[in-house]
């Protein structure tokens, strides 16, 4: 039998094996066929390269609402978050065993023997593994174990996910690669939501849940979209994302978050400051191009000046009573916190006499929609210091990146990597008014600055290389350090005296 017959019997064997096996679970539970067809893909995703699985877990964190419609069973977010942590557990042991790992993860010849970019951060993993068994811990002390264990168990995953994404990110392309997914989620995002018309109060929610998440998802793709665009070759590409960034910016406007708007002025602003020459030129002007098309909506359209009298409005909704009570809370308890996932538990046993809204603490029990007051009321000092230490561990990592691409002169690097640190910086500017330290957009960000770190690093190295290099290879004769004649000098300089001719 001939080695291509023998491959389409192998093929045509493996296919109907698997059909099998997919259809009995499919008969069993179609939410395990559904997982197990995912798990499929995302493995053929991987042979081909780890970068994929990454932007496919990204793409999934801007349609929240598929889950919300189809269980939590068959959730996109937890299945393409377990496939993308036991994908990076596999090439973390087969790369430990020398089995070529790295061509199984598409990594060029200069990051084949590239590990993850948080094995040189043992400090920032010490502060990630201190606030994820902080936050365990406290169930010793929650009056409701069993929130803790819920919200300690996605604590968990996001900590996984965050050490799996840098496991799989070595270039400047893949980088890029997630910088346009992300981008792309957000404009799939709004897109969706007009066209189905999403919305909650008469904000939007595109493929959310909640305005507010919808907002800070959005935010992140245009500040991303923003900085690829700048920096992107080609001119149609160029255009492509400005216009995207500005659908997603439309979006936040229309979600009537003042969280959104906030996290705006912060993802513009750290743009600006980490522009340099001409880019800052043009992303001043793009920048207040984008402002006054927002203020115009806002002012001259039916549904803007609804937005904007909403935001205005000096009532919170409540949010302002909530965080009173959370401060009540981190007042009575300030160094341990009431436990993971236990303040809507303990909330009503908090209020007084001033308190509105009670409906948020009896009838349906609220988080406090602001994640550093949630931190100190559930988790106290100690947690609200770990997760801020590690926060900030990986924000200083993104400047130091930022810094090395800069001095290596990797425009694209320099980009995408701007880009990053603004989203990071503007989605957290958002946790003001929101409950986000689960949200897995975020520790996306976080783990692709670490990521980002460790690529600007081996580009600064290889420079560095190859100086040394060429320094040894240049022979000393040459000089090439002397100082430079000036300008006509050797028009100037006498002629050297004619050679006295020997007779023959």
């Amino acid at each position: 039998m001939s080695s291509l017959r023998k491959t389409n019997v192998w093929l045509i064997g493996s296919t109907a094996l698997l059909a099998t096996v997919l259809g009995l679970l499919a008969a069993m539970n179609p939410a395990y066929g559904l997982g197990g067809l995912v798990v499929v893909f995302g493995l053929a995703a991987f042979v081909r390269s780890g970068a994929i699985a990454v932007c496919g877990f990204a793409a999934t964190t801007y349609f929240e609402i598929i889950g919300a419609y189809l269980g939590e069973s068959l959730s996109p977010i937890k299945i393409a978050g377990g496939a993308l942590i036991v994908f990076a557990a596999l090439s973390l042991v087969l790369t430990r065993r020398g089995h070529g790992a790295s061509s199984t993860v598409g990594a060029p010849t200069t990051a084949r023997n590239a590990g993850p970019g948080w094995r040189e951060h043992p400090l920032l993993i010490a502060l990630l593994v201190g606030f994820v068994a902080w936050a365990l811990t406290s169930a010793a002390w929650a009056t409701n174990v069993e929130q803790v264990r819920v919200l300690g168990t996605r604590l968990v995953t996001d900590a996984l996910i965050f050490l799996a994404i840098p496991v799989f990110l070595h270039t400047t392309r893949q980088l890029r690669a997630l910088g346009w997914t992300i981008l792309c989620g957000g404009v799939a995002s709004v897109l969706l939501g007009t066209a189905l018309g999403a919305n909650l109060g008469g904000r939007a929610i595109g493929t959310f849940a909640d305005p507010n998440e919808y907002a800070a998802a959005l935010v992140a793709s245009t500040a991303i979209g923003l900085a690829l665009a700048e920096t992107t070759p080609s001119t149609l590409s160029c255009w492509a994302g400005r216009v995207m960034s500005a659908t997603c910016l439309l979006g936040v406007i229309q979600s009537g978050s003042r969280g959104g708007l906030l996290a705006v002025f912060v993802a513009f602003f750290v743009l600006l400051v980490t522009a340099r020459g001409r880019e800052r030129v043009r992303m001043t002007g793009g920048l207040l191009v984008a402002a006054a098309t927002g203020a115009a909506w806002l002012g001259l359209t039916p549904n803007g000046s609804a937005i904007l009298a909403r935001v205005t409005d000096p009532d919170s909704s409540g949010r302002s009573v909530l965080w009173r009570v959370a401060v009540r809370m981190y007042e009575q308890n300030p160094v341990t916190g009431v436990g993971l996932g236990n303040y809507p538990v303990l909330s009503r046993h908090y209020l007084q006499g001033d308190i509105e809204h009670l409906e948020l603490f009896l009838r349906a029990p609220r988080v406090v929609h602001s994640t550093p007051l949630e931190l100190l009321a559930e988790l106290g000092t100690i947690g609200a210091l770990l997760y801020y230490g590690f926060v900030v561990a990986c924000l200083l990592a993104g400047t130091r990146a930022l810094r090395l691409a800069r001095r290596a002169g990797r425009t694209q690097l320099v980009g995408v990597i701007r880009g990053v640190f603004a989203a990071a910086c503007a989605m957290f500017a958002t946790t003001i008014f929101l409950s986000g330290q689960y949200q897995e957009l975020t520790w996306v960000l976080l783990a692709t600055c670490l990521a980002a770190l460790a690529i600007a690093r081996r580009a600064d190295a290889i420079d560095a290389a190859a100086a040394a290099l060429e320094a040894e290879l240049v022979p000393e004769h040459l000089e090439l350090d002397a100082p430079a004649t000036e300008p006509g000098a050797a028009l100037l300089a006498p002629a050297d005296p004619p050679r006295p001719t020997i007779p023959a």
